[in-house]
Protein backbone atom coordinates (compact mmCIF):
# COMPACT_ATOMS: atom_id res chain seq x y z
CA UNK A 1 0.00 0.00 0.00
CA UNK A 2 0.96 3.55 -0.89
CA UNK A 3 2.73 5.53 2.30
CA UNK A 4 0.52 8.80 2.83
CA UNK A 5 2.86 11.78 3.72
CA UNK A 6 3.10 13.15 6.94
CA UNK A 7 2.13 16.39 8.30
CA UNK A 8 5.56 18.12 8.03
CA UNK A 9 5.52 16.60 4.12
CA UNK A 10 2.53 18.37 3.22
CA UNK A 11 3.39 21.81 5.21
CA UNK A 12 6.54 22.03 2.97
CA UNK A 13 5.21 21.65 0.22
CA UNK A 14 2.24 24.27 0.74
CA UNK A 15 5.37 26.62 2.14
CA UNK A 16 6.83 25.73 -1.30
CA UNK A 17 4.02 26.69 -3.62
CA UNK A 18 3.19 29.80 -1.96
CA UNK A 19 6.74 30.89 -2.44
CA UNK A 20 6.87 29.99 -5.65
CA UNK A 21 3.83 31.96 -6.18
CA UNK A 22 5.27 35.15 -4.55
CA UNK A 23 7.91 34.90 -6.76
CA UNK A 24 5.42 34.40 -9.69
CA UNK A 25 3.53 37.78 -8.82
CA UNK A 26 6.50 39.56 -7.95
CA UNK A 27 7.41 39.54 -11.30
CA UNK A 28 4.43 39.91 -13.16
CA UNK A 29 4.27 43.29 -10.66
CA UNK A 30 7.51 43.98 -11.87
CA UNK A 31 6.75 44.32 -15.81
CA UNK A 32 3.41 45.77 -15.30
CA UNK A 33 5.80 48.80 -13.53
CA UNK A 34 8.00 48.33 -16.61
CA UNK A 35 4.83 48.71 -18.99
CA UNK A 36 3.27 51.76 -16.87
CA UNK A 37 6.94 53.48 -17.04
CA UNK A 38 7.34 52.77 -20.68
CA UNK A 39 3.54 54.64 -21.92
CA UNK A 40 4.42 56.97 -19.44
CA UNK A 41 7.51 58.10 -21.83
CA UNK A 42 5.39 56.97 -24.60
CA UNK A 43 2.71 59.37 -23.88
CA UNK A 44 0.14 56.69 -24.44
CA UNK A 45 -0.99 56.87 -20.44
CA UNK A 46 -4.54 56.40 -21.90
CA UNK A 47 -4.66 54.16 -24.26
CA UNK A 48 -2.76 51.95 -21.52
CA UNK A 49 -5.44 52.81 -18.80
CA UNK A 50 -8.44 51.70 -20.75
CA UNK A 51 -6.94 48.40 -21.60
CA UNK A 52 -5.76 47.72 -18.21
CA UNK A 53 -9.09 48.56 -16.83
CA UNK A 54 -10.99 46.89 -19.62
CA UNK A 55 -9.00 43.40 -18.49
CA UNK A 56 -9.64 43.90 -14.80
CA UNK A 57 -13.46 44.13 -15.70
CA UNK A 58 -13.28 41.36 -18.02
CA UNK A 59 -11.56 39.23 -15.73
CA UNK A 60 -14.35 40.33 -12.80
CA UNK A 61 -17.16 39.27 -15.09
CA UNK A 62 -15.77 35.85 -15.86
CA UNK A 63 -14.60 35.18 -12.01
CA UNK A 64 -18.36 36.03 -11.43
CA UNK A 65 -19.59 33.70 -13.91
CA UNK A 66 -17.39 30.81 -13.25
CA UNK A 67 -17.77 31.30 -9.49
CA UNK A 68 -21.82 31.23 -9.93
CA UNK A 69 -22.83 34.30 -8.64
CA UNK A 70 -24.29 36.01 -11.92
Amino acid sequence: MGQDRSRNGRIALFFTGYIALIMVAALLGAGGIGAGIGAVKLGKTGMVAKMVLASVYGGAVMWTLLLGFA
